[in-house]
């Protein structure tokens, strides 16, 4: 597992936003090499095979997340 729990993801998760938001250059890297700008953010590989989808939303998409089931 690449978190340990949902809270570590979260912080993760806000944290490359918020990189997005103010850095467009690595808003661009993120939309377009996400498993090596992720990978550099939290400084260390993300597992073989975890497939990575970064999405920008608009005024008119919302895009909701569920969990894995079990």
């Amino acid at each position: 597992m690449v978190f340990d729990d949902e809270s570590q993801r979260e912080a993760v998760e806000a944290r490359l936003v918020a990189r997005a938001l103010a850095e467009p250059e690595f808003r661009r890297w993120l939309e377009s090499d996400p498993r090596a700008a992720i990978e550099q953010e939290i400084g260390s590989p993300l597992p073989e095979g975890m497939d990575i989808c970064v999405m920008r939303e608009s005024a008119s998409q919302l895009y909701l997340v569920l969990p894995a089931g079990e």
